[in-house]
């Protein structure tokens, strides 16, 4: 019999019995009487017991195999034991020369199939299906630099291309959560639900939407990176902190802290304190807690003299927002005391500021009007556009002429305080004034500037001669 057997495996017990030619010698009715060596008890056919039991033994073949008997032997303990064999032969039968063989075997948790049959022996296609059909997961396979792991490795980031869990809920053909399996580039989850169990199973913090997919959020999504070309997002109510939305058309209401929009279209939404790069804003955002807001080189996405809007909430609280390279027009409404705003315009539009206290700093080139009464605090620091410079362009016209001379003629304030009077020099930059070269009108009968740049009058060149003296 096989030197190590299973537990719950059959296993013949043989013996032969030969006379004194070494013949075997047929017709006997021998027994076995099995003992195991751990315990010092005897096998009774289901166990073990203190008394022993003989089991008789049939011949396994009378003219092929004379003299040879066994008995099918069932291991059930899941121990490793020894268990020792003795056979007893008919007690009358003298041509027996071997009527006491005895042996030992081991039984255990494995096999050995040295003595097994052919056909019990996996082929090698079955061996090697066994071996790719193994689960690859971090409880069996987890040996740093095996095999087994590194298989494990590409598994988990190779069909998760770009480090991203699959989305497709229009074409996606995914519909389970099974690692490996599901929400891969080649088996798109058709649900996003599903694609974020899978993102957090494997570890991944990035999350593919494809392109012209709308997805209306169920569940909290916090700290993904969420990405994709042309596709909707709507918000439903959903924790969304600290995530991070790009290349989205985006709507509804979130909640959070700290998430992120890049790249995005802004219609209608309720969003908490939040950073926004690089958007289009085509609708009302509308403050939905207190803190600070950032809109970093965004502009408007309304075509004409319209204006997006962005809404203070009124009584969210102190709140503090930065519009940073900001083009286009911009309504900022519910202004309240404690809020501080500061707009940074880089081209034209109208910032229309209303509410009921606060203060809005606005800078650069654009158009501002106080909506609030004067109930807002508005601060302009170096703003330009047509209203200030049409103000200010005689003067800057004058300087530029006064350049222009390169002090060979001097331009000075007339008797009539409504002109002015360009003489040449009588000699040196600093020399008095000569002879009246041109005399214009900078003031009308009232007093009042001249701030139609079109009224002053051509200077040809041959007033500044400039070869004269």
């Amino acid at each position: 019999m096989a030197d190590r057997i299973q537990v719950g495996a059959t296993e013949p017990i043989t013996a032969r019995f030969v006379d004194v030619n070494l013949d075997g010698v047929t017709g006997l009715s021998p027994t076995v009487r099995i003992w195991r060596k751990d315990t010092g008890t005897f096998w009774n056919g289901s166990g073990y017991s203190a008394s022993p039991t003989n089991f008789a033994m049939a011949a396994v073949d009378a003219t092929n195999l004379a003299g040879v008997y066994n008995y099918d032997f069932v291991a059930t303990n899941g121990q490793v034991v020894e268990v020792e064999h003795g056979f007893l032969a008919d007690a009358n039968d003298t041509d027996v020369i071997n009527p006491n063989p005895e042996g030992t075997v081991t039984v255990g948790q494995w096999v050995d199939n040295i003595d097994a049959p052919i056909s019990d022996v996996p082929t090698a296609a079955e061996t090697t299906d066994a071996v790719w059909d193994e689960p690859l997961t971090g409880g069996t396979h987890n040996v740093p630099t095996s095999s087994g792991r590194r298989l494990r490795s590409i598994q988990d980031f190779g069909i998760y291309d770009m480090a991203s869990v699959w989305v497709d809920e229009v074409a996606g053909t995914s519909t389970g959560t099974v690692d490996g399996e599901d929400a891969t580039v080649t088996n798109r989850a058709d649900d996003f639900d599903n694609a974020q169990t899978i993102a957090a199973s494997v570890n991944l913090d990035m999350i593919h939407v494809q392109n012209g997919n709308t997805i209306t959020l169920s569940a909290a999504l916090q700290g993904y990176n969420v990405w994709g070309g042309n596709w909707t997002l709507v918000l439903n109510g959903q924790d969304i902190s600290n995530t991070t939305i790009l290349n989205a058309l985006v709507s509804g209401i979130a909640v959070g802290t700290n998430p992120r929009f890049t790249d995005c279209t802004l219609g209608s939404a309720t969003l908490p304190p939040s950073k926004v790069m690089l958007c289009s804003i085509t609708g009302t955002i509308t403050v939905g807690s207190a803190g600070n807001f950032q809109f970093i080189q965004c502009q408007s996405g309304v075509a004409g003299a319209g204006t997006p809007t962005v809404d203070l909430g009124g009584a969210v609280g102190a709140t503090t927002m930065e519009f940073r390279r900001w083009s286009g027009g911009l309504s900022l409404t519910n202004v309240q005391a404690g809020d501080v705003v500061s707009v940074d315009a880089v081209s034209g539009g109208t910032i229309t500021v209303n509410g009921t206290g606060g203060t809005v700093h606005i800078r650069g080139m654009c158009n501002v009007t106080d909506a609030s009464g004067g109930a807002v605090s508005i601060t302009k620091t170096n703003v330009v556009n047509q209203t200030e410079f049409d103000v200010a362009q005689n003067d800057a016209d004058l300087d530029s002429l006064r350049d222009h001379i390169e002090g060979r003629h001097r331009i000075d304030e007339a008797v009539d305080p409504h002109q002015e009077v360009i003489h040449r020099r009588t000699g040196s930059r600093s020399g008095a004034a000569g002879t009246e070269l041109k005399r214009f009108d900078i003031k009308d009968a009232a007093g009042a500037d001249i701030n139609d740049t079109n009224s002053l009058p051509h200077i040809p060149p041959a007033v500044f001669d400039r070869d004269e003296p």
